[in-house]
This record gives structure tokens, C-alpha cells and sequence, in this order.
């Protein structure tokens, strides 16, 4: 494993890559994790996806790297820094290191959104989602409830209150940067979500996506349930 720091825009992105110990590779993978969850969650997986002979790389949504409390407070990152720069810049470099060889991306909640929504989607040969879902509570039976005072209620309060989401300390998604979660509690508001917001061109965004795409849900997925899977 080499721990890299990929220059982007507005400062490098904090991420780690494995290369297979079978050389040539089959290729790279990106790993593009889930909302407020670091990279080293997935650092099992990514030797997994050597074993296989797959490169890997895993990155940090800028603010998250180590969880605390003090750096979430610190970095002023919105959710659209994390999709259009960060998770680009980790596919750019994946491209980079793949010399030609064909880039994928498996993205986990958050990550899986994200495919639609980073400009560098064109150089991706294929991709996987894993439990990526629309996030409105009303298309959420199970969770629903949890989700709309989360965030109608909580998350913009908490935010607001101490300068960053502390979700580490209320055991509640986790550190978010007071943008990042400014931007989320908002859609969830929403029927559509993030489509639903005027300030992005989401829905454009999504249907340049032109690489084949597996999506995997769960049937006992108690966040996201297969309404709003469905959905989107």
C-alpha cells in the first residue's frame, strides 16, 4: 500500500493505493466509499481486488480523513467539492497510474452516487454501486422516520450549533463538514433529492454516464430500502 496525496483544486485528496502483486494488472479500480466513512474501511477489500489482479485506489472525501471533530470543523468542502473534485481527481489519477489499461469504479453509498455526478465519469470502462439509493425518508419505510428528523431537524440544528455535523459524538452517520451537511439534510427534503435542487445540473450529469453499470441492493438494508433503490 502507498499513501498518496492527489493534487486537486482547492488542496490534495488523501488517498492510498494498492498494486497487485500480478503484474500487468487486469486494470484499476477506484474505490469511492460512502458518506463520512475513511478509507481505511476498505483497505481489506482493496487487497481483496489485488488478489484478483486488480490495482486499487481509495480515497478520502477531503474533511473526513481522520474523523475527528477538529478537522471536519476546519474544512469548509461541500458536497459538490467532494463529487466534481475529489472523487474526480481520484479517477484522473487511477487513469494515470493504469497506462491504458481499463478503470472501474465501485462506489458504496455515497460513492455510488457519485458516478453520475464527477466529470471524469467518460474514462470509467464499467462500474458497480453498492447500495446507492435516493435518500428522501417518505421512499424509506424502515428508516424513514430517523431520516426526516435527521434531517429537518438535527443535522441543520447541530450543524449550525457547534460549526460541523458531530455525528461521531451522537453516533449518527459521523463528522461531516458544516457544508457537506448543510447540503445533504437540504435533500432530503426533496421527492427527487439532489435532482430536485436547482443550484446543480444533476439529471444532466447522470445521463452522460455512458459505461455499463451493476447496482447492488440489499433486501434487509435497514438505511436505504427498495423504494427509493427503486427510485433511482
Amino acid at each position: 500500500m502507498q499513501d498518496l496525496a492527489i493534487a486537486a483544486a482547492g488542496g490534495p485528496v488523501a488517498a492510498s493505493w494498492f498494486a497487485s502483486a500480478v503484474q500487468p494488472s487486469r486494470g484499476a479500480v477506484v474505490v469511492a466509499p460512502a458518506l463520512s466513512t475513511p478509507r481505511r474501511f476498505y483497505a481489506p477489500f482493496c487487497e481483496y481486488l489485488n488478489a484478483q489482479g486488480f490495482d486499487a485506489l481509495v480515497f478520502d472525501y477531503r474533511g473526513i480523513e481522520s474523523g475527528s471533530a477538529r478537522e471536519a470543523r476546519s474544512h469548509r468542502a461541500d458536497m459538490e467539492t467532494w463529487l466534481r473534485v475529489d472523487v474526480s481527481a481520484a479517477i484522473d489519477e487511477a487513469a494515470r497510474r493504469a497506462g491504458g489499461k481499463p478503470v472501474s469504479l465501485i462506489g458504496h453509498s455515497l460513492g455510488g452516487m457519485a458516478l453520475g455526478a464527477t466529470p471524469s465519469a467518460h474514462k470509467l470502462a464499467r462500474a458497480m454501486t453498492v447500495a446507492r439509493g435516493n435518500g428522501y425518508p417518505g421512499l424509506n419505510p424502515k428508516s424513514g422516520k430517523a431520516l426526516w428528523f435527521l434531517g429537518r431537524i438535527a443535522m441543520p440544528l447541530y450543524t449550525r450549533l457547534f460549526g460541523y455535523f458531530p455525528g461521531g459524538a451522537l453516533r449518527k452517520v459521523g463528522n461531516l463538514p458544516r457544508a457537506v451537511a448543510l447540503q445533504w439534510s437540504y435533500w432530503l427534503r426533496f421527492r427527487d433529492y439532489w435532482f430536485a435542487d436547482p443550484h446543480y445540473d444533476m439529471k444532466a450529469r447522470f445521463a452522460s454516464v455512458r459505461c455499463p453499470v451493476l447496482s447492488l441492493s440489499f433486501c434487509d438494508d435497514s438505511a436505504l430500502q427498495k423504494p427509493a433503490i427503486d427510485d433511482l
